[in-house]
């Protein structure tokens, strides 16, 4: 839940949250995840607050039978975690710190697993590697990587425990930035990208997760996209467009389906964009004509005008702004 630099986006994230909802009603999913950055801020406004907390409730009264929520790296995990024990009377689990309350197990009403998940948090360097200050960059790649593997490995260790041999459809979450992925849909996923980084790291391979989930659900990067692994893996990306950057992405929900045998599908639920980002440029009056169409093409669309003449209109902005409105 995000706000787009001064503007107030409440009425935006409440239209998608109302949307989203309704599509709970027509799908009927059993279990809802959700991989990190649930607000962009360690304290989010109170508005914010209350369409988490409004739509957490309404996903209780649905098909739903829990929603799982992890930190992201924007959040505060102990914001989140702070009224747990309230969400889990409405069938929401938030992963805590500990490997062992990142695992939860879905269990019908005769106490049967259905399904086993690793919800795991954005997961700091200091959380997960050793070693010492004069740690080669090298080496502290390596040590992060490997600290990532041996968390994912710890947590389903607790699965094990839990699960008592019954086999049930695993999956991982997680919320960072995996090799050969792309931050844009025209990124080289080869190529590497200073935003990419967490902490002073770049990323971990996919071989960090480990090989025993049926599916691994990431967070982190708002571009939609399938990673390259031994094992199903994907990241969602935002749901709602967040920036003039995100024109050229998909933004959807990912369904997964898992038949009786533990076969697995997924589907690509298209998200109706709330308000749209449009960029235009050309002359002034070219740029009155465009943010006239866009107004009337588009419900208080966001704009990005650029005048490409040697004009001089003292106040582009302030002009066209009277004119869009």
């Amino acid at each position: 839940i995000r706000d787009s630099g001064t503007i107030d986006r409440t009425d935006d994230f409440r239209v998608f949250i109302r949307d989203f909802l309704e599509l709970v009603e027509k799908r009927r999913p059993d279990v809802i995840l959700l991989a990190g950055d649930i607000f962009d801020t360690s304290m989010p406004a109170n508005s914010a607050q209350r369409l988490y907390y409004d739509m957490i409730r309404a996903l209780s009264g649905t098909s739903v039978m829990a929603t799982v929520i992890t930190a992201g790296n924007h959040d505060s995990q102990r914001f989140l975690e702070a009224p747990r024990a309230l969400l889990e009377t409405m069938n929401c689990f938030v992963a805590g710190e500990s490997p062992e309350s990142q695992a939860f197990v879905l269990r019908d009403d005769a106490g049967e697993p259905l399904l086993a998940v690793a919800a795991v948090p954005f997961l700091r360097e200091g959380d997960v590697r050793g070693g010492s200050i004069d740690d080669t960059d090298a080496t502290r790649a390596a040590r992060f990587e490997s600290g990532v593997r041996k968390h994912y490995d710890t947590v389903n260790g607790f699965l094990d425990e839990a699960l008592d041999g019954a086999r049930v459809p695993r999956i991982a979450m997680g919320h960072l930035f995996v090799t050969g992925s792309r931050l844009r849909p025209d990124d080289d996923p080869t190529t590497p990208n200073e935003s990419a980084y967490v902490g002073s790291l770049r990323n971990v391979t996919a071989d960090a997760f480990g090989t025993d989930w049926d599916y691994v659900a990431l967070g982190h990067i708002h571009n939609s996209q399938t990673v390259k692994a031994q094992i199903p893996m994907r990241y969602s990306g935002s749901p709602v467009s967040l920036s003039y950057s995100h024109i050229p992405y998909r933004h959807h929900i990912v369904e997964l389906t898992f038949d009786e045998t533990g076969g697995m599908t997924f589907e690509e639920l298209p998200v109706r964009q709330p308000r749209e980002f449009v960029r235009v440029s050309g002359t002034f009056e070219e740029l009155r004509a465009d943010i006239a169409e866009a107004g009337a093409t588009h419900e208080k669309p966001f704009v990005e005008a650029t005048l490409t003449s040697d004009e001089c209109v003292p106040d582009l902005a302030g002009e066209l702004t009277a004119w869009g409105e």
